[in-house]
């Protein structure tokens, strides 16, 4: 019996595989091309540009921190620098107080007014006045243009007349105000008088050129003789001596 065999013709796989090595080919071309011109990265690529940023950020932080820190570094005082005298030896400082004599201070809420209570139990035979009642009185000192951070009480000269309040302000300047004033009468003969009107006292002004002051010291000056004196501090341990840079003369 004679039958018909049907052959089935096998189709050749060749061009597919082209097609695909050919798509192969072209996506990896691709790749390269856009990695090459910056387009896309690789995953290396990517970690190395996010470490160089990461780097960049901390470095610029740490350089940050170091000039902070460096800014608000304060240096211990260092009695040979004087901002304004090279000629005095100072020695034996301590930290000025709100408190001494008698006087005691504290700054009023709103930092444009001091109180000043004075114990004339204490403070009358030091002042050289001929007639008080020994009771604690309460002053009010006013006169300032900008806020008061802390309040001293100094020593300037070789006596009770002397004695000066100090200011610290906000800004880091010194305003000050003599307890005492010294006056001429009519033959010239000087003498002096407590610094207050209608038991109230204002200040004598800003102290010039003194800026930058962190803290208050007393300390002993000598050139030849010697005095007690106040000195400001400032950040870097140089200093301000302050009785050189005002005059508690009315005339």
């Amino acid at each position: 019996m004679n039958g018909n065999i049907t052959v089935k013709e096998k189709k050749s796989k060749g061009p597919v595989i082209i097609i695909i090595i050919l798509v192969l080919v072209i996506v990896g071309l691709s790749t390269y091309i856009l990695s090459d011109k910056g387009i896309i990265f690789t995953d290396k690529e990517e970690k190395t540009e996010s470490y160089k940023k990461d780097t960049t950020k901390t470095d610029k932080k740490d350089n940050d921190d170091n000039t902070t820190k460096e800014e608000d570094t304060i240096k211990p005082l260092d009695l040979s620098k004087c901002l304004n005298n090279s000629t005095n030896t100072y020695s034996n400082q301590s930290e000025a107080t709100a408190s001494k004599y008698g006087l005691s201070m504290s700054v009023n809420q709103d930092k444009m007014s001091v109180t000043l209570n004075i114990d004339w139990a204490t403070f009358g035979p030091i002042s050289g006045a001929t007639a008080y009642v020994g009771t604690v009185k309460t002053y009010q000192i006013t006169g300032f243009t900008s806020k008061v951070k802390a309040a001293y009480i100094g020593d300037v000269g070789q006596d009770a007349t002397g004695i000066t309040l100090f200011f610290l302000m906000e800004d880091n300047t010194v305003s000050y105000m003599p307890m005492f004033i010294w006056k001429q009468d009519t033959q010239g003969n000087g003498y002096s008088q407590m610094n207050y009107t209608n038991d109230n006292f204002v200040i004598k002004g800003v102290l010039p050129t003194a800026k930058d002051v962190i803290n208050l010291y007393i300390a002993n000056a000598s050139n030849g003789s010697g005095y007690i004196t106040t000195i400001a501090a400032t950040k870097d341990g140089s200093f301000y001596d302050l009785s050189l840079l005002f005059t508690n003369k009315d005339y």
